[in-house]
């Protein structure tokens, strides 16, 4: 399902990629400061559950996201704190959790990277995976938040993985897939609510697919599995069942108390299309030209999902870490259409270079400024 690239070519330009993003994302997370007070929110959480079996210092959300920063730390330390630590600059100020989650973060976002290649190769082809997963790689909102120890860069590997195996259905004949694509999609949902808005365009497809209508039920059940998990975490950890998810929903939908972190205007996320994804943000809207399903689900997706949180009065880009890999999956197949010319690739891969720049000065910027108040 989950096999490495076929051509030595490939392999090794997907290598490099996979060290240039690693290599930003290390570097990041070994020098820049907190630029958010839930990294502490988070630290102190996994900390809590790790060293004293408590699930403290966290609200409105699942302890879903703790636990697996408590398993990870607690397993590190197993193999003890090797003294060349207290070098590095988020350790010797911040401490071992803060530290040990943004680890976690870099390695889950890496993981991530190479998915963001699977799930592009699988739609479009090697070229177009090779190119999103580069794009996502040198993303600065990525980069920025990616490593941080904070729910939502969790939330996105384990989407793309669900839309992996969705999109191998058709292509794999092992029966389990639309289970895993649903166990997938509740642990995205698990690590970050909001994630839940990409059941609806998931739901849609299997119903409108005909070939998808059989396997509904697994996606189903796996998803349901999930849930039913995620209920009875509540249950132990906040006294009832479901007890972060409606504290969530009230807290930011039905009574708007996230406002007191600041409003932003409906066309917000719109406007800062640009600064995120540079030059190439308009590109998913020449994927279109190619009228098919899989363009069609990708992209209302992200609609979708802008959509919805655009409408929220309280936002952050960090709310966007989802659709990175989609946008950049999109953009990748509008440059590498077949239908293009020559020509037209060209001035299509200036933009990508245009691109490169721009995300290079953004990056410079994290060390000029005060990098909270580039990417809040």
């Amino acid at each position: 399902m989950l096999k490495l690239p076929r051509t030595d070519r490939t392999f090794f330009i997907l290598a490099a990629i996979l060290c240039l993003s690693l290599s930003l994302r290390v570097y990041a997370a070994a020098t820049m400061g907190i630029a958010r007070g839930d990294e502490y929110g988070t630290a102190a959480s996994a900390q809590s559950l790790a060293e004293r079996g408590e699930f403290t210092g966290w609200t409105m959300r699942s302890y879903f996201y703790p636990a697996l920063l408590a398993v990870f730390g607690k397993t590190c330390l197993l193999f003890g704190e090797p003294s060349f630590l207290r070098m590095i600059p988020i350790y010797s100020i911040h401490g071992y959790w803060i530290f040990i989650n943004r680890v976690f973060n870099v390695l889950l976002g890496i993981i991530g990277i190479y998915l963001t290649y699977k799930l592009g190769e699988t739609c479009y082809g090697e070229k177009v995976g090779l190119l999103a997963a580069f794009l996502q790689g040198i993303n600065c909102l990525d980069v920025f938040w990616g490593m941080r120890s904070v729910p939502d860069p969790s939330s996105t590997p384990f989407l793309v993985t669900s839309l992996l195996f969705l999109m191998k259905i058709n292509d794999d004949r092992n029966r389990y897939l639309p289970l895993l694509s649903g166990i997938s999609l509740g642990i995205s949902v698990m690590c970050r609510y909001s994630s839940a808005l990409y059941v609806i365009p998931v739901i849609i497809l299997f119903l409108v697919r005909r070939e998808l209508r059989n396997e509904f039920w697994l996606f189903g059940v796996g998803f349901a599995v999930m849930m039913i998990s995620q209920g009875m975490l509540d249950l132990l950890t906040w006294g009832r069942l479901f007890g972060s998810s409606i504290e969530f929903f009230a807290f930011n939908i039905l009574e708007e108390k996230a406002l007191i972190w600041g409003y932003k205007p409906f066309q917000y996320y719109y406007v800062m299309l640009p600064i995120i994804f540079a030059h190439t943000y308009p590109l998913p809207l020449l994927a279109l030209e190619r009228i098919d399903w899989k363009t069609c689900f990708l992209t209302s997706s992200v609609g979708l999902f802008l959509w919805v949180m655009s409408s929220l009065p309280h936002k952050e880009l960090r709310f966007l870490l989802t659709i990175i890999p989609l946008m950049c999956i999109l953009s990748s197949q509008g440059i590498l259409a077949r239908s293009r010319s020559r020509r037209e690739r060209m001035l299509l891969f200036l933009l990508v270079g245009l691109t490169i720049i721009w995300q290079a000065k953004r990056f410079a910027f994290f060390f000029l400024e005060d990098p909270s108040q580039i990417f809040v």
